[in-house]
């Protein structure tokens, strides 16, 4: 019995601790791979998505943080702050994306917790691997299921079944018209017989019914030709650019002229351009930071679409773009054509730090202005004091106030000199009263001999 007890109370005393640690307070937020998710699905490259994660609170007091999100250890940014209470509570944070090409994973990574989180194991979560699909239309159908990828067509619809849109197929109706021959006679472009009297709009001498319209003949007058007085068109040089040509061209193997302006010209007028490697397209400077870029060449369904190499996209003929820092950007157009014919050029624009229309630029320009400035001001009035000077006091002519100032120094040399050869106050007081007793008769008999006294012996008396 007498050990037991001993026992017993050695099991309270280690036992205390273990407990107050089981008791102790603390944060734990965790998220996990499987909570990050899209809004959207599928993933089309190029769409505006918004991307979810879910934090979880796993420890016993409340706690505040936020979700920095990456892909493909490239930044995009931190979410929202949430607080979430203790015991299990969860709550969603999000972010917006625009979805790249290709693969891609997401990490997410729990930041600023509070208070400060005991387990860092289960603050970052890496997402599966994801492939985004093609839709260069944007119409919202990938283009392998698309059948117009290169026009936007969010309804699919094909009248004649044959595997290709309407918006994008020249006879919707595959009766042998092309939908331009039926709009110029009448018929619909849609119907493959159009009056239903069971013979195709192709085949129908009277495709819209009836009897055909007799036209009143129409009387033709003749003129005196007019004389060509039009001046001839002045002769462009500039660049020819040689087949072949991007998809959708007037002619294949055609050649076209661009106008190219002289040096000179280009010089005078302060315009920076440049042609694309495969003359493709033109780039011009505006002014710092920003270009204008203009698609060369012409034809028909062509889709255009801009990279201008700072994540920023466009789908214009012609686009004005406005770069935020300067750098060397790499500029891609990617051309296609209604037959799926996709053709790419690209070009590398140095968007330079040294420019006048640089803030930096105009702040350093003007410092240096400010400090010549000084610098000129202070050698010119240091001239013109120097010229006022020799004009009030010139060297061969002596004023009232120089004549002044000699006396006074003379003055006080003299004052100096006195007050050197005077004893001092001690010696003063050190000699005995009965010196100044003395009678007249003394100071005469004294007098030759202060008189004959030499230098040496008042340099003694002195010490």
């Amino acid at each position: 019995m007498r050990y037991f007890s001993l026992i017993f109370f050695l099991a309270l005393i280690v036992g205390m601790p273990l407990e107050a640690q089981a008791e102790k307070e603390y944060a734990d937020l965790q998220i996990a791979h499987d909570s990050i998710r899209f809004s959207e699905n599928p993933l089309i490259a190029g769409s505006d998505v918004r991307i979810y994660a879910t934090v979880s609170n796993v420890g016993t007091i409340d706690a505040t943080g936020y979700v920095f999100f990456y892909f493909s250890n490239i930044a995009i940014g931190p979410s929202q702050v949430v607080s979430v209470t203790a015991g299990g509570s969860s709550d969603d944070v999000w972010i917006d994306f625009t979805l790249p090409e290709g693969q891609f994973n997401i990490r997410a990574e729990i930041r600023g917790q509070n208070p400060t989180d005991i387990n860092a194991e289960n603050d970052v979560a890496l997402s599966n691997l994801y492939v985004t699909l093609q839709d260069a239309d944007q119409d919202g159908v990938v283009d392998e299921d698309d059948n117009c990828p290169n026009a936007s067509n969010s309804d699919q619809l094909d009248t004649d079944g044959d595997g290709q849109g309407d918006i994008c197929d020249t006879d919707d109706d595959n009766d042998g018209l092309s939908d331009s021959e039926e709009a110029s006679i009448g018929t619909s472009p849609t119907i493959v017989d159009t009056d239903g009297d069971g013979i195709s709009d192709a085949d129908d001498e009277y495709p819209l019914g009836g009897e055909p319209v007799v036209e009143a003949p129409v009387e033709v007058i003749e003129s005196e030709p007019i004389p060509d007085t039009a001046p001839e068109p002045e002769r462009v040089e500039g660049v020819v650019i040689e087949g072949p040509q991007f998809p959708g061209d007037v002619e294949d193997g055609e050649d076209i002229l661009v106008p190219e302006e002289s040096d000179e010209a280009a010089e005078e007028k302060g315009i920076v351009s440049g042609l694309s490697a495969d003359a493709a397209f033109t780039y011009s400077l505006n002014t710092w930071k920003d270009y204008t870029f203009r698609v060369l060449g012409s034809g028909k369904d062509m889709s255009f679409s801009w990279d201008f190499g700072d994540g920023v996209t466009s789908a214009l003929r012609e686009v004005n773009h406005v770069y935020r820092t300067d750098g060397a950007y790499r500029v891609g157009l990617t051309v296609a054509d209604g037959k799926g014919n996709i053709e790419y050029d690209s070009i590398e624009i140095d968007v330079s730090f040294y420019h006048i229309k640089n803030p930096m630029i105009q702040l350093i320009i003007a410092l240096l202005a400010a400090i010549l400035g000084s610098a000129l001001f202070m050698l010119l009035h240091k001239k013109k004091s120097k010229k006022t000077k020799w004009r009030e006091y010139p060297k061969h002519k002596k004023t009232k106030k120089q004549d002044e100032g000699v006396i006074y120094m003379q003055k006080r040399e003299r004052n100096k000199h006195k007050r050197r050869s005077a004893p001092s106050p001690e010696t003063k007081k050190a000699a005995p009263r009965k010196r100044k007793k003395t009678t007249q008769r003394a100071k005469t008999r004294r007098a030759p001999i202060k008189k004959t006294r030499s230098k040496t012996s008042t340099k003694k008396r002195k010490k």
